[in-house]
């Protein structure tokens, strides 16, 4: 990958620590985190360094899938790693190998890694995912009661954990509290079972500020991590520190008269003579939430509108900005004249993606 690309994903680790300590100050002490770096860290790339979490004593990291969890091994991170999404049937030696917590939702798939785990003489620790709304992955509250039986009767699989998945945390309270009551019902049907079990978890971001009679002993933090908030209302239930920010660099400047156009099928037409800014990063670089002639950046401090997009190329109408050269710094977002969530509202793009979206070519740069 070329280091020199101008594009630049800037992550405050301070403002990440701040952030993870202001988030267990509004939990009681019995309440443990996990935070969610999934997709690499919503792509930031925070897996790169785990020994942030153990150097903060939180003992369970969440990821999606299989290869991370290998990756956060590979980096070095030995607590425990709870895999939210369910495996696959090839995966089981990698399972064991890297001492992986799934998701166990599959019957299939913890009889395959209990013969592994005979052979290998492990136990496998797992996390039952119950589906209690969200439609996606789990079993269904009914099938939990005779699906714990069975697990039982797998000598080396061993139930460390139970959880669900609030689908509308962040805007439905009515239909979360469904949820939790659903889930509430479900764990009583195994009452004497979770009494054993490690841990009970079902809130994610918008939960763990929406709804406090949830958090059970671990919540799973995810872009609160980072400062930010499904919705911008919730800012108001915890003041976290933004700690991001996305950069690039004019590569070129150019002008065009009154009358003539800038970018692909002439969609910016110049209603006077125009200084116009070239970066190159583009909808290639995984560029989300941003469109031509209704999007911004911040260039000296000043908002600039972005007038075109192409692949590898944003072009962007400096005209009534000073001092403007190749070189010149632009900001995507800085935090106090841009935020993520103005980039989030004017497509309606979820800040999620304009994370998880953006592609390697883009330097990730902690600080």
């Amino acid at each position: 990958m070329n280091t020199n690309f101008k594009t630049e994903l800037s992550i405050n680790i301070d403002f990440v620590k701040e952030n993870l300590n202001k988030i267990k100050s509004i939990l009681s002490e019995k309440i443990e985190l996990m935070p969610v770096l999934k997709s690499d860290g919503y792509g930031t790339h925070l897996t790169k360094i785990p020994e942030l979490f153990s150097n903060l004593k939180i003992k369970n990291i969440a990821v999606a899938i299989v290869q991370e969890g290998i990756y956060l091994r590979k980096k070095g991170y030995t607590d425990n790693i709870v895999l939210l999404s369910p495996s696959f049937y090839d995966e089981v030696e990698d399972i064991i190998k890297y001492e992986l917590t799934p998701n166990a939702c599959d019957f299939n798939l913890l009889k395959k890694l209990n013969k592994a785990a005979i052979f290998h003489d492990k136990v496998v620790n797992v996390h039952i995912e119950i589906d209690t709304g969200m439609g996606r992955n789990g079993i269904k509250p009914k099938e939990l009661k005779y699906f714990c039986s069975n697990i039982e009767k797998l000598d080396k699989i061993k139930i460390e954990g139970i959880f669900t998945h609030f689908s509308s945390s962040s805007d439905n309270d009515e239909y979360t509290k469904k949820q939790i009551k659903s889930f509430n019902e479900t764990l009583r049907t195994v009452d004497i079972l979770t009494k054993k079990i490690k841990y009970i978890h079902a809130c994610n971001s918008g939960g763990i500020l929406n709804h406090q009679d949830a958090h059970y002993n671990m919540v799973r933090p995810g872009i609160m991590i980072f400062g930010y908030h499904y919705r911008s209302e919730m800012k108001k239930k915890i003041k976290l520190s933004p700690a991001t920010i996305l950069t690039s660099k004019i590569c070129f400047i150019n002008k065009i008269d009154k009358g003539e156009y800038s970018g692909y099928d002439r969609k910016y037409k110049a209603a006077n003579k125009t200084i116009i800014a070239i970066i190159t990063f583009g909808s290639a670089d995984g560029l989300s939430g941003y469109e031509a002639n209704k999007s911004y950046v911040v260039i000296n401090k000043k908002i600039a509108k972005i007038i075109g997009i192409c692949m590898n190329n944003i072009m962007i109408d400096i005209t009534n900005i000073e001092n403007v050269k190749v070189g010149t710094k632009v900001y995507f977002w800085d935090n106090e004249i841009i935020t993520l969530d103005n980039v989030a509202g004017w497509n309606k793009t979820s800040k999620y993606i304009i994370f998880s979206n953006l592609s390697n070519r883009v330097s990730r740069k902690f600080i």
